[in-house]
């Protein structure tokens, strides 16, 4: 970390116990999801704590060229029979999400500017892996493709697909979760949920042969009981995203103009 925390002693190499804290807490919080056994970094035989700003590019095993990053290395496993990407996006998949939108970003704005809502909005931050991955062993190359809609938002998203694999995309706004107090809150602050950066929550397009079995394993899991198909995926107007609104419109949805509020990344 690069001038993050607060240190009685800033320097290159700084109190080793601030560092071991700070990479203890992560490992505590990556060991539940398998991913890594994390308790310190150590560069070239040293531990690598807290580092002044501009310090972090000297150390040479990593350059991450940035400050106030935790660069994190791991390890994974390629499954077989796993087919995921664009290319393998075809008309009628559908496009399922796995829980309510937007909660991330608004909690997030709420406390940087001190926003006070009658209910409290707490970020989705959560580890999605294990439902992700039973998805992918479970249906194989019936999982078309899975991306985390965080910059930019569920829109942006599917944009990215849409344009990728030159086809169009359909959804319903009825159909997009979205918690009540945090529509409220897009609300008052001009914010399309559609747009707002989330955490916990992934996208999944699917064969639509097995849709009803995807919503199923999700919403068997608490970080995903609020699972929907939002959408499907259609020849016609490739590379664009029509969302049919409430009352029987239809817009397009564009991908994401100009900054993302609030800023996360």
């Amino acid at each position: 970390m690069a001038d993050g925390f607060e240190l009685d002693a800033p320097g290159l190499v700084a109190r080793e116990n601030h560092g071991q804290q700070l990479f203890g807490a992560l490992g505590e919080s990556f060991r539940p999801a398998g991913l890594l056994d994390l308790e310190a970094v150590h560069v070239g035989g040293q531990f690598a704590g807290a580092l002044d700003v501009g310090q972090v590019d000297e150390l040479p095993a990593f350059q991450l060229g940035a400050v106030g990053q935790v660069g994190v290395l791991g390890d994974g496993v390629v499954l077989p029979a796993a087919r995921i990407g664009l290319r393998h996006v075809r008309p009628g998949d559908r496009i399922v999400v796995s829980g309510s939108i937007a909660s991330h970003g608004v909690a997030i704005m709420s406390v940087r500017q001190g926003l006070g809502f009658e209910s409290d909005i707490l970020s989705d931050t959560a580890d999605v892996s294990g439902p992700a991955l039973r998805l992918i062993e479970t249906f194989e190359d019936r999982v078309r493709f899975l991306r985390d809609p965080t910059r930019g938002g569920v829109a942006t998203v599917l944009n990215e697909i849409a344009r990728g694999a030159s086809l169009g995309i359909d959804i319903s706004q009825s159909d997009i979760p979205v918690e009540e107090a945090v529509a409220s809150a897009c609300e008052i602050l001009g914010l399309d949920p559609l747009y707002v950066a989330n955490e916990g929550v992934f996208l999944a397009v699917v064969d639509p042969s097995v849709e009803q079995e995807v919503l199923g394993i999700l919403r068997s899991h608490p970080l995903c009981s609020e699972a929907r198909t939002i959408g499907t995926v259609t020849g016609e107007h490739p590379g664009l995203v029509l969302l049919k609104s409430g009352i029987g419109g239809s817009r397009v949805v564009s991908m994401l103009p100009g900054e993302q509020l609030p800023r996360i990344c």
